[in-house]
């Protein structure tokens, strides 16, 4: 005769639970419509755009250029009122890639500079190029830096405004079915189905992504803020009777919780 531990069984029961998901046995509700309300969520979520701007990598020699240009860029940014406090997430990222140069006349210095930014959702990863902005040839009296920096200016000046505004649209096709979650499970011992219908009836695109014994983690998209994302994986454990749920913490659009096995 063979014996199981309670370890044992909800290893067991993890695997099986991932087997009948991916082959589609375990049944979900139906996707569901965006509705006027939802979508008016996410209106005044993206309304509420935050990023946060750094520069691609650079060389030693690029280090003060680049440390000029990231500066100018977040008081951009600042001044629009769209750069993420220090220590707050930011629903976008902007990558800058810039190429300039500068030269001189007697005492007289010129700039040239070419820019291109990159928008990032940070938690996905999704990425999205924008075509390059040439600044017009600039004039300094300091330095042929001086002059490349101001180029470099310029042509942020006239590209972060509308990267912003694209970021806008390219989160409204990335959220079109809701804020991409994640959410990390651990000690939920044979509750993973239960839990996974009851949160799929509140969410939408449950995915599970992996099954360790270290713990289960889903995707899922929510018209909601992370604490709406908490309140709804509380309420599924709850409908589950899953005893002992908590969530232990977040990281970003992540959230970490306990199973209470």
């Amino acid at each position: 005769m063979i014996y199981f531990t309670g370890r044992k069984i909800g290893a067991l029961c993890r695997v099986v639970f991932s087997v009948l998901v991916l082959a589609g046995c375990v049944s979900v509700p139906a996707e569901r419509e965006v509705t006027e309300e939802e979508r008016a969520f996410l209106a005044r979520y993206l309304e509420a755009l935050t990023v946060k701007v750094f520069f691609r990598e650079a060389s030693a020699e690029e280090l003060l250029y680049k440390e000029a240009v990231t500066g100018s860029a977040r008081k951009i940014l600042a001044r629009e009122g769209f750069l993420a406090e220090d220590g707050k997430e930011a629903e976008a990222l902007i990558e800058i890639d810039a190429v300039s140069e500068g030269d001189s006349r007697r005492e007289n210095h010129y700039g040239t500079a070419f820019v291109r930014c990159g928008l990032i959702e940070p938690f996905t990863g999704a990425r999205r190029e924008l075509p390059g902005v040439a600044a017009p040839r600039t004039f300094s009296k300091a330095s042929p830096f001086d002059a490349a920096v101001n180029a470099t200016e310029a042509a942020l000046a006239r590209m972060l405004p509308e990267a912003v505004a694209e970021a806008r649209a390219f989160l409204v096709e990335l959220y079109g079915r809701g804020i991409v979650y994640g959410l990390v499970v651990r000690n939920m011992g044979g509750g993973a189905e239960r839990f996974h219908r009851a949160f799929a009836g509140k969410v939408r695109n449950l995915t599970l992504e992996e099954e360790t014994p270290h713990g289960t983690r889903w995707s899922f998209a929510f018209f909601g803020l992370p604490e709406d994302a908490e309140a709804a994986a509380q309420e599924a454990a709850e409908e589950a009777g899953i005893k002992g749920f908590t969530v232990q913490e977040r990281e970003g659009k992540l959230l970490r919780c306990d199973g209470g096995n």
